[in-house]
């Protein structure tokens, strides 16, 4: 991972770089390279990694603008159920939006004897309400990025606004 390729996978930049970012690997490197990659906005990014947020409250009730997540092992999680709790609890109270950068992504067939349960699928990513956004190619390896943003997940549907709800037309001639 590097700055063109965390730009890559993010996409427009961010309003501010007050955003989390939790990784697999050691280090304040990714928050290093979403500052050179975003050169303009201001703030800093937090970093943490992954294993201290699932075990200690490191969110301390704050909801972030963006949150970033770079799993980049390729042997799995460590705890797959607590790593799904953590992106559902970021989805839910948080976080506005949310990137997944998932490097050991796979899909495997049902009937697959050889399959890893403890190995991140598409199928847990969409599970959680995260959709796909694309494939990023780092080299050898395929970084599946994942994302989940509150105000373009779902549409307010057209019935959904005042003239539908008040009933202007029955004002005055019924008793409420």
């Amino acid at each position: 991972m590097n700055p063109d390729l965390l730009k890559q996978c993010l996409g427009e930049p961010p309003d501010t770089l007050d955003v989390l970012v939790l990784t697999s690997e050691l280090g304040d490197q990714p928050g290093r390279w979403l500052q050179q990659a975003y050169p303009s906005c201001s703030g800093e990014p937090e970093v943490h990694e992954i294993t201290q947020v699932v075990d200690a409250s490191v969110l301390k009730q704050r909801r972030w603008p963006l949150v970033c997540i770079l799993q980049l092992c390729e042997a799995g999680c460590a705890d797959k159920k607590a790593f799904m709790r953590l992106l559902a609890r970021l989805r839910d109270l948080h976080a506005d939006r949310v990137v997944h950068v998932e490097s050991g992504c796979q899909n495997p067939r049902p009937d697959d004897p050889t399959h890893d349960y403890q190995r991140w699928t598409l199928a847990d990513s969409l599970s959680l309400g995260y959709s796909r956004r694309g494939v990023v190619t780092n080299g050898s390896e395929q970084l599946h990025i994942f994302e989940f943003d509150i105000y373009t997940y779902k549409p307010a549907p057209d019935w959904l606004n005042a003239r539908h709800w008040a009933n202007p037309e029955r004002w005055g001639k019924q008793r409420w």
